[in-house]
């Protein structure tokens, strides 16, 4: 493939300054030192790559000649070819792709702006001075961000991002390494159109707002902080992929992804109203002192969460910490908004998803006003103090069947001031307060406890639940089968032939 030099004599240097001397009187001053070549018109010439080069054989030209510097905005195919690009940040508009043939740019920064834009290959590595690496603009579509390796450290406060997307369409986020180590600092806060304080997340690795047809899949993200958390910040929140505010048709699939730190880590976040979510076959791992969360949703319907494997590891000294105890979320479905008259998570299945944790107080996975949701075919393999497979609070219409739920607690006295909807309890599966029309048939729940305060531990528990069906599953805990539910004898719940 042609590639397009631009190079200098001595009679070609002698004609420009010429050229300037005449021109001077009609053009105002630019000081700055850009060469950008223009794009062929030969249609023959199928690559538009834009290369700069000073390379010439004669040493005595090439003394004459400035050093090539980078241009904005990028409007044509361009490949980044030496350090010039450096220390900087571009806008880049519709019909374009940015390669690299160099091994790494440094505090280096993109506004894609338009579509048909491609960044592909790229290694980039940027500290504080350049917190926000990929930013994708509203309106913008038909983006693909490929191949590419950010690494980002950031020891100061503020928005740290490797990948943000606002309002756009058809985003491509794929093969892509992210390696992030941000100061440890909790949500921001920003105004809303009503003058409503709403918190804002300020460290993430991929950002997804409003934007509809997104794929971010195949990816690699570490998250770590730089900064130990101070007393100050003892509401550090980090999020390694988060998707909210109306986004929909968005997909979090086949992405590795390793988080330690923070006091409060979300592996993947998506909330706020998003809608037809895909969340599948993601491999997490997280290691907390506070608050881990492999999947949330959060406000969030017609969404699947499907084969990701979690592995959780959190530990806290009791009453020390925002939380008060070490908590491990596998999966999470829930309503967002504080005090909701009726669920606005609503049509969500969980599926063969593989939750293994250990911590202080531990829910493989967890409902809350959370109706219409089906959590199915999946393993839950907790362990600790107070520990629990599946908790539901105010959920109804839902569907529980073929999980296997391995509970492995060993219960001591908790901390006081610990919060929780479902008051944590070492059992299979909790449900209480208002849930109703529930089914829970067809599964396996083993339950041991080495630290019961009482002699009574039980597979399943229902308190205050109408018509709950619990039917055809293998429950082993004090008592087995039927013996080994605790429920209201006088309620409207059906237990039969479990065993």
């Amino acid at each position: 493939m042609s590639k397009r030099f631009l190079k200098v004599s001595l009679l070609g240097l002698l004609l420009v300054m010429c050229m300037s001397v005449a021109m001077a009187a009609d053009v105002s001053e630019d000081t700055t030192s850009e060469v950008a070549t223009p794009q062929s018109t030969d249609t023959n010439n199928v690559d538009t790559t834009d290369y700069v080069s000073t390379e010439d054989n004669d040493n005595e030209i090439n003394k004459q000649v400035n050093p090539t510097r980078s241009y904005n905005p990028i409007t044509v195919n361009t490949c980044i070819n030496d350090s010039t690009w450096d220390n900087q940040s571009y806008d880049v508009y519709s019909n374009v792709k940015i390669t690299t043939n160099i091994t790494q740019s440094n505090n280096i920064a993109f506004n894609l702006n338009g579509n048909n834009i491609t960044i592909d290959g790229l290694n980039i590595v940027n500290d504080g001075t350049q917190p926000v690496v990929i930013k994708v603009l509203a309106g913008s579509y038909d983006i693909n961000i490929l191949n590419t390796n950010i690494t980002l450290t950031n020891t100061n406060y503020g928005e740290t991002k490797a990948v943000v997307i606002n309002n756009a369409d058809d985003v491509l986020v794929n093969n892509t390494n992210i390696n992030m180590s941000t100061f440890a600092q909790g949500l921001g806060w920003t105004q809303d159109s009503e003058g409503n304080w709403v918190s804002d997340l300020q460290t993430t690795a991929i950002l997804v707002d409003n934007s509809t047809n997104v794929d971010v899949s195949y990816n690699t993200i570490t998250m770590t902080n730089s900064t130990a958390p101070s007393a100050y910040e003892t509401y550090s929140t980090t999020d390694a992929i988060t998707v909210r505010k109306e986004a929909s048709n968005v997909t979090v699939n086949d992405n590795i992804i390793t988080m330690d730190g923070a006091y409060y880590l979300y592996a993947i976040d998506v909330t706020e109203f998003v809608t037809n979510a895909l969340v599948e076959n993601n491999n997490i791992t997280l290691t907390g002192t506070n608050y881990i969360c492999g999947v949330q949703l959060s406000s969030t319907t017609n969404s699947i969460v499907r084969g990701n494997k979690i592995i959780g590891y959190c530990n806290a000294t009791k009453c020390t910490t925002a939380s008060g105890e070490a908590f491990a979320y596998g999966v999470v479905v829930l309503t967002g908004t504080y005090g909701a008259s009726s669920s606005e998570s609503t049509y969500n299945i969980v599926d063969s998803n593989n939750v293994t944790l250990t911590s202080t107080v531990a829910f493989a996975y967890e409902l809350s006003n959370a109706d219409y949701t089906q959590v199915i075919n999946n393993n839950g393999t907790v362990t600790g103090n107070v520990v629990m497979g599946l908790g539901i609070y105010n959920s109804s219409y839902c569907n529980i069947s073929g999980n296997r739920f391995i509970v492995r607690g060993n219960t001591r006295e908790l901390c006081p001031y610990i919060y929780e909807a479902i008051y944590p309890v070492t059992t299979g599966i909790k449900i209480n307060e208002t849930s109703s029309y529930n089914n829970i048939t067809n599964n396996y729940i083993e339950v041991t406890d080495e630290g019961s305060i009482s002699t009574d531990i039980y597979s399943i528990i229902l308190v205050g639940t109408d018509y709950t069906d619990v039917r055809e599953n293998e429950l082993i805990a004090s008592e087995h089968g039927d013996d080994s539910v605790d429920y209201d004898i006088d309620g409207s719940d059906t237990i039969e032939d479990n065993y």
